[in-house]
């Protein structure tokens, strides 16, 4: 009977590794105007895909900051992110001033640093540490082994296990785990790619950062206050490949 219950244990452990998780994240922007959103990052381990879905957020004062120019007004949306790994496939749905776009990109490459002699604990898990630097700033993740997984929140990948929280280190954007539960069928992905503009990275960076501001004032509510300060990149990526 002992051995029949072992090889039971045993079989178990697969199926119970094919549940699907979803993990509940508090995203922290301290920047020039402190914000925060929660947001949702969903595995399908069976399709080998990921959904990251942002809220909208709480900015004070009705201001909406976009990387390089923050613009007073009320203008609020979700983004997500879309990890297909069977595809190399990487879609994210932003804004750039009045319009929607999906970004196409391949999945991103994180050359992870893994400093296992560090741990630390996040809730009821056992965290270690790991280090990278991708698109100009330099992050500090803690991972998780208790779940195998690929897929992090927003565009990082490659951990050996899930991140429970992720920060660069002048702590200007923040990630951390508040919730984790699992769930079976697949992920019900976004179907409303065909409202939006798709383009490719390097274009998404000639509208954000290269382009004129370009207002339609016609889009605007009646009575409507604009102002908006151009500065420097401060986004969550400031530099890019084809650019080092």
């Amino acid at each position: 009977m002992k051995y029949i219950l072992i090889i039971l244990l045993l079989t178990s452990l697969p199926l119970f590794a094919q549940n699907n998780i979803e993990v509940s994240y508090l995203i922290q922007y301290n920047t020039e105007i402190p914000n925060q959103k929660t947001a949702a990052l969903q595995i399908d381990f069976k399709h080998n895909k990921s959904l990251f879905f942002t809220s909208k957020g709480t900015l004070k004062s009705g201001a909406t900051e976009k990387d390089n120019i923050i613009t007073i007004i009320q203008k609020g949306g979700e983004e997500y992110n879309i990890m297909d790994k069977s595809k190399d496939s990487l879609k994210t749905k932003t804004f750039i001033n009045n319009g929607t776009y999906i970004v196409c990109e391949t999945i991103p490459v994180f050359k992870w640093e893994l400093e296992s002699n560090e741990e630390k604990k996040i809730g009821d898990y056992i965290c270690k540490k790991a280090t990278t630097t991708f698109r100009g700033r330099n992050y500090i993740a803690w991972y998780t082994l208790d779940f195998t997984t690929y897929f992090g929140p927003w565009k990082f990948n490659g951990l050996p296990g899930l991140i429970m929280e992720v920060y660069d280190e002048t702590n200007r954007h923040h990630w951390i785990a508040q919730k984790i539960k699992t769930f079976n069928g697949e992920i019900k992905m976004p179907n409303d790619e065909s409202n939006y503009f798709k383009i490719d990275l390097k274009k998404y960076v000639e509208l954000r950062y290269e382009s004129p501001l370009n207002t339609n004032d016609a889009l605007l509510p009646r009575g409507a206050m604009v102002t908006t300060f151009k500065g420097n990149r401060n986004g969550i990526e400031i530099k890019f490949e084809w650019e080092e």
